[in-house]
């Protein structure tokens, strides 16, 4: 062929072969006039006619629009026309009909064609992205349904009784996941029983009522109980354990923690897959969650009842036969009166402050829960506590006081404890002075003098005053403050009412002796003491108030060299709603 052929361009690739490759592209292709009425096609390519469903004469000549249908977006359509009517190209993703009227999602890119500077042709590809938008709208399904399982997670945390996670667990499962046919069976160890706690209708109306499994046998819950690891069945038929599951086809079957199994079914062979799995799964870690906490909760609370029965036997068994001691010293003492029976006059008053501080850690170990707690003024409750609290040769001092959310009971308690310690231990006298170990409970260190380690009697005293004689050199100064980085839970950027307020802390320190660095460690242990009067609970009740709050007490040294203690993971004030909020 000659080189002025106009079969053959410039490139040396002919007209002919590059009809041939638009016919072998794997996308469909389309060129229109729209030089002709209506922009028609005047060529479409093979990939065209496979993708669309239509043959040569009924496609060349007309134009795109037959392959629209009732839900083509028209706006879409709009844009397209837009670009057609201004000579530029364009891209968008059409609901689009075949010819058997099935659906396809079809990505359209139109371009112009020039031919000196006019636009002669639009050529337009056709690509079928049906299985993209398929897997978008899973996607998206697959994230509205974790949504709403969060959601759920919400009355799952706040049930009070297996039977109430059990009906959670039923209406999740059936209304959130969309899985109609669940059943959750909790394992009964002693029994040897995966025991049926809740089956959906649907479940009971395919397969009948759902029977309990043994944990020893062969069903695939019992092997999923025992092993911990999820079984997916495209076919239950291949499972061959004696049980009838009706017309059922397909299963799942998940752990629940170390309380039981899930079990989903479907009348569909080969009906859930991984992304099945991996949803139900999330449902069944949050029931274990569920339970886990209801565990506890229950231990806790026999915890608590056995403590409960301790104390009443402390106050009574005990309690009583002192009363007749006392009785009786008091008697013996019209009679006679010796070092003896002051020394038993003591060991009674140690008792009754050993029986005080037990029942105190029995009965304020428990966690403090929102209807316990009120939103308490620091200062306030420092200086009542102060007043009821022997407090010679001493001063307080508060400063940048903040609200704190608390048991008012317990931080009382906390507060006086601490304010005790610090005036029977803490004497700045003690610092030129050694203390007498002669008797202590607990021996001190070669060199060490006496220390601001505990007291534990937790009753009140007769008030004192805030302050003292301020030309009384040896005086002790408590201080009470809020921690440098407290923020007022009611300030201008607080949390709305219905959250927490922000968690800081505050502190008590005194300018005494302090503690050495070596005790920090133990000062909080039951019976730790170095006052032979001191019954070694007064700190350990500290430390259990500040574990009831879920805070936070670290012992440590002042400025001035006395002792510190610092809480933290303190709730700060709640704002409420204002006058005008509803």
């Amino acid at each position: 062929m000659p080189p002025n052929d106009p079969e053959r361009s410039g490139d040396g690739v002919s007209d002919l072969v590059r009809r041939r490759a638009l016919d072998a592209a794997p996308l469909g292709v389309v060129i229109t006039d729209p030089t002709a009425a209506d922009n028609p096609i005047v060529y479409a390519n093979d990939a065209f006619y496979r993708l669309t469903g239509y043959g040569p004469e009924e496609t060349l000549g007309r134009n795109c629009r037959f392959l629209q249908g009732p839900e083509t977006d028209p706006d879409r359509i709009a844009e397209l026309r837009a670009a057609v009517d201004a000579a530029e190209s364009a891209s968008t993703v059409l609901r689009n009909y075949r010819r058997d009227g099935s659906v396809f999602w079809n990505h359209v890119e139109i371009t112009p064609l020039t031919d000196d500077g006019t636009v002669s042709h639009f050529v337009g590809f056709q690509h079928d992205v049906t299985h993209l938008k398929r897997r978008e709208r899973e996607l998206v399904e697959r994230q509205r349904r974790f949504e709403t399982l969060h959601d759920a997670s919400r009355g799952l945390m706040d049930a009070t009784t297996f039977e109430e996670v059990a009906r959670i667990t039923a209406d999740a499962a059936k209304h959130i996941l969309e899985y109609p046919h669940t059943t959750l069976r909790l394992a009964d160890e002693a029994g040897g029983l995966l025991r049926t706690a809740v089956a959906t209708e649907g479940s009971v109306a395919e397969a009948g009522a759902r029977p309990n499994y043994r944990i020893d046998g062969d069903t695939p819950a019992a092997r999923v109980y025992r092993t911990g690891e999820p079984l997916l069945y495209d076919e239950l038929a291949e499972v061959d354990d004696g049980y009838d599951r009706g017309d059922f086809r397909a299963g799942m079957y998940l752990p629940v923690g170390e309380y039981g199994v899930l079990s989903v079914g479907d009348t569909d062979l080969a009906a859930f897959d991984d992304a099945d799995l991996e949803i139900t799964g999330v449902l069944a870690k949050l029931v274990a969650g569920a339970l886990s906490r209801l565990e506890s909760e229950r231990a806790l609370q026999r915890r608590n009842e056995r403590l409960e029965r301790f104390a009443n036997i402390v106050a009574h068994d005990l309690r009583n036969p002192l009363g007749i001691a006392r009785g009786r010293l008091e008697l013996a003492r019209e009679t006679r009166d010796s070092d003896d029976l002051a020394a038993v006059d003591r060991a009674h008053d140690r008792m009754s402050a050993l029986i005080d501080d037990l029942l105190t850690l029995a009965r304020d170990g428990g966690p403090v829960t929102d209807a316990d707690a009120d939103s308490l003024e620091l200062e306030r409750i420092v200086r009542e506590c102060w007043r009821h609290v022997e407090t010679p040769n001493a001063e307080l001092r508060v400063d940048d006081s903040r609200p704190v959310r608390a048991d008012e009971g317990r931080l009382r308690r906390l507060i006086e404890n601490l304010i005790r310690n610090s005036v029977e231990h803490g004497s700045t006298s003690n610092r030129t002075e050694s203390g007498d170990d002669e008797g202590s409970e607990v021996p001190r260190e070669a060199g060490e003098t006496g220390d601001a380690v505990e007291h534990g009697f937790t009753s009140s005293r007769p008030a004192a005053d805030d302050g003292l004689d301020p030309d009384d050199g040896d005086a002790l100064t408590v201080t009470v403050g809020a921690l440098d980085d407290f923020v007022r839970g009611a300030g201008a950027d607080a949390p709305t009412a219905t959250e927490a307020g922000p968690r800081r802390g505050f502190y008590l320190e005194d300018d005494g002796v302090g503690v050495p660095e070596g005790r920090r460690e133990r000062i909080f242990d039951d019976g730790y003491s170095t006052d032979p009067s001191g019954t070694g609970f007064g700190l350990s009740i500290v430390r259990e108030i500040a574990d009831a709050h879920d805070w936070t007490v670290r012992v440590t040294e002042s400025e001035t060299g006395g002792a510190r203690f610092e809480f933290r993971g303190v709730e700060g004030a709640r704002r409420g709603p204002s006058p005008a909020e509803p």
